[in-house]
């Protein structure tokens, strides 16, 4: 099992769900810690920034969303950016 975990960290498929079922289950510290690492190895996906503002969000670390969501300069996800 600890084998599984290690590459499911190292996979960026087994992150993004990984982060994905964090939100959906309301732990939204470690599905921010998850969609943050995501933001490190893929910092080009505009999308993880903006899953990772969410959970910081949620979390009620709004400060820490707010710097992120300044960080999201793609025009497809202004308008989600504006909601957040």
């Amino acid at each position: 099992m600890t084998v599984y975990l290690n590459l499911t960290f190292q996979s960026r498929a087994g992150l993004s769900l990984l982060a994905y079922c964090y939100f959906y289950t309301q732990d939204f510290l470690k599905a921010a810690k998850c969609y943050e690492k995501l933001t490190l190895l893929f910092p080009d996906e505009a999308e993880y920034r903006l899953y990772y503002a969410q959970s910081l969000y949620q979390a009620c670390s709004y400060d820490e969303a707010l710097k992120v969501t300044s960080q999201i300069d793609d025009p497809a996800f202004q308008g989600k950016v504006l909601i957040l």
